[in-house]
C-alpha cells in the first residue's frame, strides 16, 4: 500500500488533467515529438527526474496523494460493512460504465488513418488476441504472468483470507472465488486490454506498440495512451473517464491491502478500532514518504514491489499451499470448500 496509493494518487491526477484540458499534446506535432511530451509530463508529474516529490516541483501530486489516501482510511475506518462494502457496491457498477463508454468508444474508431488502412480495429484486436505460442516456452511469460493474476487476485497477501474470515460457515466459497476471479479478469483482460491495446495499435502500428507493450503498464498507460486520446474525438473526456475508471479499480484494491493489518491490530494487540487506525496511519506515512521521496526513476517502490509484490507473494502462497495440504489436509479443505457450495472444486 506504500506505493500504490501513490500509484493510485497519479490516475486522479490524470483524470483531473484531462477532465480540466489535457496534459498539452499537439497532435500537429510528429508522434515522436507527442509522446516526448506525454514521457515529460509523466515523469515531472510522478517526480521521475529527482528524488524529492515536492522538490521536484509536483506539488499537484502530493494534493492527489493526500486526497488518495485519506479517502482510503476513511474507508476502512467505518469498516467491512458501512465502509468497504458499501463503497465497492456503487464503485464496482460505476467503473463497469466508464469502461464500457471508453471500451465502445475505441471498437467504433474503424480505420482512424485511410492512409494507413492496416492500422485499424479488426487488426487491433488481432494483435492482442492471436496467440503466439512459442512465449510459452519462456519462463518469464510464466513468472510474470503468474505475479500479475496473484497481485491481482491478492492471493499471497493475506487479503482474500482476511476478507474470508468474515463469511458465515454456509457461505459458498467456490462460487464466489470463481466470481471474483472472473470479475477480476473480465475487467482486466476484457476491458483493460481491449481499450488501452486496441487503441494503442490503431493510432500508433506494429512498430511504436512493439515499443509501448515492453515500456511495461505504466509506458502503456501513462505515456503511450496519452497520445491515442490527443488524436481521438473528445479525447480528453474518454481520457478523463477512462483514468478515473482505473482509479476506482485501484481504491477498491488498496481499501483490501489495509484491512488484514487494521484486523490483525485489533486482534493481536486488543486496541479498539481508533488506536489501531492510527497505528496503521503512522506506519503508512512513514512507508509513503519514502516512496515519494526517493521518487527519481521510481527506484523505490519499483525494488518494494520486486521484493514484496512479486517474489514475498510467491513465498507466502507457497507457505499457505503447505499449510492447507499438510498441514490442514487436502480432503479436510475440500470438505470444508464444500460446505454451502453449489458447484463443486473439480478433482
Amino acid at each position: 500500500s506504500f506505493y500504490y496509493t501513490y500509484i493510485e494518487a497519479w490516475c486522479l491526477g490524470y483524470a483531473w488533467y484531462y477532465l480540466t484540458g489535457g496534459i498539452g499534446i499537439d497532435v500537429a506535432s510528429p508522434v515522436t515529438e507527442q509522446t516526448t511530451r506525454a514521457t515529460a509530463f509523466y515523469a515531472d508529474f510522478t517526480g521521475r527526474r529527482s528524488n524529492g516529490i515536492i522538490a521536484a516541483g509536483s506539488i499537484e501530486t502530493f494534493v492527489f496523494w493526500l486526497l488518495t489516501f485519506a479517502a482510503n482510511i476513511f474507508l476502512v475506518y467505518r469498516g467491512i460493512s458501512k465502509g468497504i462494502e458499501k463503497f465497492v457496491t456503487w464503485a464496482m457498477p460505476l467503473m463497469a460504465v466508464c469502461a464500457i463508454i471508453v471500451l465502445i468508444r475505441v471498437l467504433t474508431l474503424g480505420t482512424p488513418d485511410p492512409a494507413i488502412p492496416e492500422q485499424n480495429v479488426v487488426n487491433g484486436l488481432g494483435y492482442q488476441w492471436n496467440p503466439n505460442f512459442d512465449a510459452l516456452t519462456n519462463p518469464q511469460t510464466w513468472l510474470a504472468a503468474a505475479g500479475q493474476i496473484f497481485f491481482s487476485l491478492s492471493v499471497g497477501f493475506g487479503v482474500i483470507i482476511n476478507y474470508a474470515s468474515y463469511l458465515r460457515k454456509k457461505d459458498d466459497v467456490v462460487l464466489s472465488g470463481l466470481t471474483a476471479s472472473a470479475t477480476n479478469e473480465l475487467f482486466e483482460v476484457g476491458f483493460g486490454g481491449l481499450i488501452t491495446i486496441t487503441a494503442a495499435f490503431v493510432f500508433l502500428g506494429t512498430a511504436n506498440m512493439i515499443g509501448a507493450v515492453q515500456g511495461g503498464t505504466f509506458g502503456l498507460g501513462f505515456t503511450t495512451l496519452p497520445v491515442v486520446f490527443a488524436h481521438m474525438p473528445f479525447g480528453n473526456l474518454i481520457g478523463a473517464i477512462f483514468f478515473f475508471m482505473l482509479f476506482l479499480a485501484a481504491i477498491t484494491s488498496s481499501i483490501s491491502m489495509y484491512q488484514p493489518s487494521l484486523a490483525f491490530f485489533q486482534e493481536a494487540l486488543g486496541w479498539n478500532r481508533k488506536n489501531a487506525t492510527t497505528l496503521m496511519i503512522a506506519i503508512c506515512l512513514v512507508g509513503s514518504f519514502l516512496v515519494m521521496y526517493f521518487s527519481r526513476d521510481g527506484l523505490f517502490w519499483s525494488t518494494v514491489d520486486d521484493w514484496v509484490g512479486t517474489f514475498l507473494i510467491f513465498t507466502l502462497a507457497m507457505i499457505q499451499i503447505v499449510c492447507f495440504s499438510w498441514i490442514f489436509g487436502i480432503d479436510r479443505g475440500l470438505k470444508e470448500a464444500h460446505h454451502g457450495a453449489q458447484i463443486r472444486i473439480p478433482r
